[in-house]
């Protein structure tokens, strides 16, 4: 039988790979875009397609016994998850473009799915929702890899294959492919050695997918706990900024103060909150010759966005800050808010970029304001750290700004006690988190320099903590820095005072804890616990019972 030759096959293939390829680049572009959906991302890791070269094809009409018109695959594309958990999202999303792009579904094959498992029936309920009525086949490999594989015939009469599976399996198939058919035939130690790892590779699939449940959770708590951030302060009004009417002497100064100190209590969860209703007297009693004023409108839609801000309306308050931008271009604590909003809205680059253009205007306007400047390096430096270890560097450098600003200003009565002891916990803390993120790149004698360079400086930062601390300063993320730092002492010079020291400190921030604590922080704060103190029961308890 004449399946055709090598030469007619390429003429063939020289023919169809254009539309092949125009095919593709649609497809791709598709796919990007999905992935970058910022409302709903399908969970596409990669995907890469190909086309039969003609001695492939020559090849395949040979161990076929086919036509070279009658070969289905000249056309494959593969899809690849990193979790095996994310396939039925990206199962379904195929099965609507292939609708979308009407695509005939030939075919559709589950390789090796367990047919009890929850992740089978989505798909095959995925599948008959698009296709209702369709035969779905179910199949195994010897290999014992899965993978799903869809059959389409294109409106242009294109035949493409697509496949499905996790970056784990196809690394799997890969690895088999090429030990198993690049010879025409594998070893039979070659084929069990498959089988009996296929097991193993499932455990692996299961643990990343459990790891994967994991962080989502943790993630999840994060956003809902960043969705309901608050202003951490409230900005005071430069004397120049503050309407007349507001100011000492103005008809509605007495009110002014009572609101300032209502937002305060506010903020720090103290009492009813009354900043509302104390906000909408003062706009009431606003003239037409003081609505006219141009400060007048500037605090007014200030404070507008910030109960907008404390009542978790993150979009309403932006758009409110937009409009003042837009008549008071020059105004850092605007820019400061919207990075804040941004942050808490997980929009880490606009954030960034807005808390860039507070920093430009602080450092040129020679604004006088301590407090705030204080208070914006003090914040900064606290979301430079939650942004991780990569910002670490950027965090203590804030961190630093803030302390230049306390003692240049040390005694001035702005700054005060309270003020210098968050700035010693947060210092010493940026300074032991630099550390211990350097320890993680271990190997090159430079890096461990290094490494040894940052804990000198927690070390220098962390004992002035402790001053402060032995000098009557109690509070439980100074005790949480202190043991932790004890515990990281420990395991660097393996000394058991250190461990002691460390467990000491755990039983003074436990007597701390309660519901004032961010759930966060509370969460990091258990987590050392519980890791401090298995490290005591398994050095020092425990040797003890023995």
């Amino acid at each position: 039988m004449r399946n055709g030759t090598l030469d007619e096959i390429r003429e063939y293939v020289s023919d169809i790979k254009p539309r092949y390829e125009a095919e593709f680049i649609e497809l791709e572009k598709m796919f990007f875009d999905a992935r970058g959906d910022g409302e709903s991302p399908v969970p596409i890791y990669s995907s890469k397609w190909r086309i039969k070269s003609p001695e492939s094809v020559f090849l395949k009409t040979k161990r076929k016994g086919r036509s070279y018109k009658g070969v289905t695959d000249y056309g494959g594309l593969r899809l690849l998850c990193l979790f095996e958990r994310d396939i039925v999202a990206v199962h379904d999303y195929l099965l609507r473009v292939f609708l979308e792009r009407k695509y005939d579904l030939h075919e559709l094959i589950i390789y090796n799915f367990d047919k009890k498992s929850d992740l089978y029936d989505a798909l095959i309920k995925s599948e008959e929702k698009h296709y209702p009525g369709h035969s779905i086949l179910v199949d195994s490999k010897v290999s014992g890899y899965k993978s799903i594989h869809y059959l389409v015939n294109t409106s242009d009469d294109l035949y493409i294959e697509f496949q499905l599976r996790t970056l784990v399996q196809d690394v799997w198939g890969e690895l088999e492919h090429a030990l198993s058919y690049k010879t025409g035939s594998a070893h039979p130690y070659i084929k069990k050695s498959f089988l009996l790892l296929a097991k193993e590779l499932q455990n692996i699939d299961d643990m990343l997918s459990y790891l994967r449940d994991v962080a989502d959770k943790e993630a999840a708590g994060k956003r809902y706990m960043n969705g309901r951030e608050r202003p951490k302060f409230y900005f005071e009004y430069e004397d120049e900024l503050l309407p007349k009417i507001l100011k000492r002497g103005g008809d509605k100064y007495a009110e002014y103060k009572e609101y300032c100190v209502g937002v305060k209590k506010a903020l720090r969860n103290e009492g009813d909150d009354k900043m509302h209703a104390m906000y909408e007297n003062i706009k009431k009693a606003m003239s037409e010759d003081d609505l006219g004023d141009p400060n007048v409108w500037y605090w007014l839609l200030m404070e507008s966005a910030f109960m907008d801000f404390y009542d978790l309306r993150y979009d309403d308050a932006i758009q409110k800050y937009k409009s003042v931008l837009r008549k008071f271009p020059e105004r850092y604590c605007v820019y400061y808010r919207m990075g804040e909003l941004y942050f808490n809205k997980e929009m880490n680059e606009v954030a960034l970029s807005c808390f860039d253009e507070a920093e430009n205007i602080l450092e040129n306007s020679g604004d006088r304001d301590i407090l705030n400047q204080y208070r914006i390096r003090f914040w900064l430096a606290y979301i430079y750290w939650q942004l991780g270890g990569d910002y670490i560097g950027t965090a203590i450098k804030e961190i630093e700004a803030a302390e230049s600003i306390y003692l240049e200003n040390k005694g001035s009565g702005v700054l005060t006690d309270k003020h210098y002891n968050q700035l010693l916990n947060n210092m010493a803390w940026y300074s032991l988190d630099r550390y211990i993120v350097s320890t993680r790149d271990k190997g090159e004698t430079r890096k461990r320099i290094v490494s040894d360079r940052f804990y000198t400086k927690a070390v220098r930062m962390c004992e002035r903590l402790e001053s402060a601390v032995l000098s009557g300063y109690v509070n439980d993320d100074a005790f949480d820095t202190l043991a932790w730092y004890y515990y990281h002492k420990y395991l660097r010079t393996k000394m058991k005072t250190a461990l002691i020291s460390s467990g000491d400190y755990v039983m003074k921030m436990k007597g701390l804890l309660g519901s004032n604590n961010n759930i966060n922080t509370l969460g990091m704060m258990i987590g050392h616990i519980q890791e401090i103190e298995q490290m005591v029961f398994d050095v020092i308890k425990k040797k003890r019972m023995v």
